[in-house]
C-alpha cells in the first residue's frame, strides 16, 4: 500500500491540495504530462516539504470527479481529452478521508500539443517536479509532428535546388548506395535523376527544389540553417582533461559542409578508433569489430533520425569511457516503448528512410534493444537512454571500458530512480522510497558507482546527492 504521505512530486507525479475545489493548476499540470510522458495527479494531498505530505481529504470527491470529466470534454479548457472513468479514481487514503487519483497518459503525437483555455499558448511540458510554458519553437515542434508525413518531407521555401548540393557528399553517398545494393549505375547517375529517384526533390513549374531532408543531408550548413536557424552539429573528443577537447568537428566551422551526411561519416570513422576491441564473448564466440560497428551506426542515426532540427541539433561527445549522442526533442513513440523496441516512429522520416536504402537505418524498431543487447554481449555496462526535458533533448550513454560488476534486480530498480532523477538523489532519500535499510542501499550504490552507472556531486556526506551518469 502506498504512503501517501511520503509520496514525492517527480517527472510522472503531481501533489494538490484541492481540498474544497480543483486546483486552478491542475489543467496546467494535465497539459505538462500529456506532452510529456504522463503521470499521475493525486488531489486531496497537502506537500509540506519534498517527501512530507499532509493528507486533507477531498470534501465531495464524487462531484469532483465529475467536473474533471466534464472539463476534459469541454474544449474550451483542454484541447483533447485523454480521460475517462477508469482515468479519474477515488481512493480511501485514510479512515473518513478520501483522495483522488487522476491518471493522464503521454497524448499520441498526432494529439499534441494539448493546450488549455482555448489557446495554444498555454501548452505545458513537465520538468522533474514543476510545470513549465513550452517556447514557440516547442510547440511548433509538436504541431508538425501532427502529420503522418514528417517536416522533412516538405519542400523547402528557400528556392534551395540540386545545385546546392555538396560534391563531395554526393559522390560520397552516389557510391555507397551502388556498393550496397550492387548497382554500378547510382554512382554514374545524373545527380538530379538520383536526387529525385530518392523523393528529395519537389518540383513546381518545372523547378525542382529540394525537401527539407535533401537540404540537412546534402547541402551545407549556410542553406542549412535558413530552412533551421537553430541546426547545429557537434562532435568532440574529450579523452584527456589537457584542453577542452582534443578533437572536434562541428558545422560552424567553414572548412566543412556541415551536412548530416558528412557528420555522419566522420563521426563513424572518429568513433571507430575508439571502439572496445574485440575480445571472446560469453560462450566462446569472438564478435569483433563488426557487431560494435552496428551499435555506433544506430546510434548515430538515432540521433539523426530523431533531432528535432527546429529546436537544436546534435552533439556527440567521446570521453575516454563513454559516447554520449545527444539530440534536440523527446522520443515520438515515448521512452518506455523505445526501449521495449517493435515500433519505429522517427521524427524524421525521409532522412531515415535514405539511411535504410544504404542498409544502415533499422526499419522495425529494434534499433535500441539491439544497442543494449550487444554490450551486454560485450560486457559493458548498461547504457543510458533519457530524456531530458529540462534541455529538450534525448541522451544516449554508451560505457566502452568493460565491467565485471554483476547487476542484480534491486540494482535496476535503484538505476531506474537515479535515472528519473536528473537533479540528483541522496541516499537518505532512496532508503525512505525503498523503505530498506540503509546497508541494502549502499551496497546497491557502491555496485552502481563501480560500473560507472552513476555519479556524485563529490560533497560531504550531508549534501552527497547521485546522477545517472550521462
Amino acid at each position: 500500500m502506498i504512503d501517501y504521505t511520503v509520496l514525492k512530486e517527480d517527472i510522472t507525479t503531481e501533489l494538490k491540495t484541492s481540498k474544497t475545489s480543483l486546483s486552478h493548476s491542475f489543467w496546467e499540470t494535465y497539459s505538462s504530462f500529456a506532452n510529456t510522458n504522463g503521470g499521475i495527479i493525486y488531489l486531496g494531498i497537502k506537500q509540506i516539504t519534498q517527501g512530507k505530505n499532509e493528507i486533507v481529504g477531498v470534501d465531495n470527491s464524487p462531484k469532483m470527479k465529475k467536473e474533471i470529466l466534464d472539463l476534459a470534454n469541454n474544449r474550451n479548457k483542454v484541447s483533447v481529452n485523454l480521460l475517462d472513468d477508469s482515468s479519474v479514481t477515488i481512493l480511501e487514503a485514510l479512515p473518513g478521508l478520501q483522495i483522488i487519483k487522476v491518471t493522464v497518459p503521454r497524448a499520441p503525437s498526432i494529439n499534441r500539443p494539448v493546450f488549455i483555455n482555448d489557446n495554444i499558448k498555454n501548452t505545458y511540458k513537465r520538468d522533474y517536479e514543476g510545470d513549465y510554458l513550452c517556447s514557440p519553437e516547442q510547440i511548433q515542434s509538436m504541431m508538425l509532428d501532427q502529420g503522418f508525413a514528417s517536416y522533412d518531407f516538405r519542400r523547402n521555401e528557400f528556392g534551395i535546388t540540386a545545385s546546392d548540393v555538396d560534391t563531395e557528399t554526393y559522390k560520397a553517398f552516389a557510391d555507397e548506395l551502388s556498393y550496397y545494393t550492387k548497382d554500378a549505375k547510382f554512382a554514374s547517375m545524373n545527380k538530379e535523376e538520383l536526387l529525385d529517384k530518392l523523393g528529395l526533390l519537389s518540383d513546381v513549374n518545372g523547378t525542382k527544389y529540394l525537401t527539407n531532408a535533401g537540404v540537412l543531408l546534402f547541402t551545407n550548413a549556410s542553406k542549412i540553417s535558413k530552412v533551421y536557424p537553430r541546426f547545429q552539429l557537434d562532435y568532440q573528443e574529450q579523452l584527456t582533461y589537457s584542453t577542452k577537447w582534443d578533437y572536434r568537428f562541428d558545422s560552424d566551422n567553414l572548412n566543412n559542409a556541415g551536412n548530416l551526411l558528412e557528420f555522419y561519416n566522420v563521426v563513424l570513422n572518429r568513433l571507430k578508433i575508439g571502439m572496445p576491441n574485440p575480445f571472446k564473448l560469453d560462450g566462446d564466440v569472438n564478435s569483433g569489430d563488426t557487431d560494435f560497428t552496428s551499435v555506433l551506426r544506430e546510434a548515430i542515426v538515432n540521433a539523426i533520425s530523431n533531432c528535432d532540427y527546429l529546436t537544436g541539433g546534435i552533439k556527440i561527445v567521446r570521453y575516454a569511457d563513454k559516447m554520449v549522442f545527444t539530440n534536440t526533442g523527446d522520443i515520438k513513440v515515448g521512452l518506455e516503448q523505445a526501449l521495449k523496441g517493435g515500433i519505429t516512429v522517427p521524427r524524421n522520416m525521409q532522412i531515415h528512410t535514405l539511411f535504410r536504402r544504404i542498409g544502415i537505418a533499422d526499419k522495425s524498431g529494434t534499433g535500441i534493444p539491439m544497442i543494449f543487447s550487444v554490450c551486454s554481449r560485450f560486457r559493458l555496462p548498461e547504457p543510458l537512454l533519457v530524456e531530458d526535458y529540462a534541455n529538450n533533448s534525448t541522451v544516449l550513454t554508451i560505457f566502452t571500458k568493460t565491467t565485471t560488476v554483476r547487476m542484480t534486480d534491486f540494482d535496476e530498480k535503484m538505476m531506474s530512480v537515479i535515472s528519473a532523477n536528473p537533479l540528483g538523489i541522496s541516499k537518505k532519500e532512496l532508503v525512505e522510497q525503498f523503505n530498506c535499510s540503509s546497508t541494502k542501499i549502499y551496497k546497491s550504490l557502491k555496485t552502481l558507482l563501480e560500473s560507472g552507472r552513476i555519479k556524485t556531486n563529490n560533497q560531504s556526506t550531508n549534501k552527497l546527492r547521485y546522477y545517472p551518469n550521462t
